[in-house]
């Protein structure tokens, strides 16, 4: 019976590990993805930044075309 116990408390303990491991697991995998979307968000940011730039460099040669 005190094994029988024993066992039982052990597989609860071995439990709650794995609860708190799983639940580390998904506050780390959150954080990934806010990242990764922190990243997709500056990587357009830059995108339409370098639009902008060609942009303004083609108004500047028609510019210089006139002058």
């Amino acid at each position: 019976s005190d094994d029988s116990r024993k066992s039982v408390d052990e597989i609860k303990d071995i439990l709650n590990i794995i609860n708190e491991k799983s639940s580390t697991m998904l506050d780390v995998i959150n954080e990934i993805s806010g990242i990764g979307e922190q990243q997709s968000i500056a990587t357009k940011e830059i995108a339409t930044a370098i639009q902008e730039l060609t942009s303004s460099t083609m108004n500047l040669e028609e510019i210089s075309k006139i002058i």
